[in-house]
């Protein structure tokens, strides 16, 4: 069973890409609209590289109007399997939003089972979320570890197309809705 104990709620890996920064975005949000309910949220960000990682709380910070200072940074490398144990041992729950995950996601599960600690990814790719359950689910029961994929199914497009949006339109955009419809084929391949 995962510890509550841990230096950490949550830790966002992937904060200097391009959902990353988002995501990041919608927490200091969501921290910033319910103070009373999140003040106690112990929260981190991780990534590759420590600049990057401080260049994007310096651009939150500036939009914001924010200090971000005394957050903490967490160097992960999807190649050191060591730093992701580590960064995973900290805290409860890795959200991870390091893609292609095909080949950057399960060695980030593996630290998470490993270490008795949830994880969440936005993971549609089928390939690494059926082999992904099949790797590991013996292992996360054995640890308490939940692991979940396709929060925020296929964001990135989503993601492209509302930062085309702002850069495009005339005005202030307020909201933008998107659909998904799936129109099977007629042949199976």
């Amino acid at each position: 069973m995962t510890n509550n104990k841990r230096e950490f709620d949550l830790v966002i890996f992937g904060a200097t890409g391009f959902t990353g920064f988002f995501m990041v975005r919608e927490l200091l949000q969501v921290i910033a609209e319910n103070p009373a309910e999140y003040s106690s949220l112990k929260w981190a960000i991780a990534g590759r590289n420590l600049a990057k990682l401080n260049e994007t709380l310096a651009k939150l910070s500036k939009e914001l109007n924010v200090d971000l200072s005394k957050v903490t940074k967490i160097k992960a490398d999807v190649g050191d399997a060591d730093s992701l144990l580590r960064m995973a041992e900290r805290t409860s729950l890795v959200v991870n939003v390091v893609g292609p995950y095909v080949m950057y996601g399960k060695q980030v599960v593996d630290a998470c089972v490993r270490s008795g600690t949830h994880h969440i990814d936005i993971s549609g790719e089928s390939n690494y979320i059926e082999s992904t359950q099949i790797e590991y689910d013996a292992k996360a029961r054995e640890t308490g570890s939940l692991i979940i994929s396709t929060c925020g199914f296929d964001s990135i497009p989503n993601d492209v197309g509302v930062d085309y949006l702002k850069k495009n339109f005339d005005g202030k955009l307020h909201s933008v809705e998107s659909f998904v419809r799936f129109q099977p084929g007629s042949k199976v391949i």
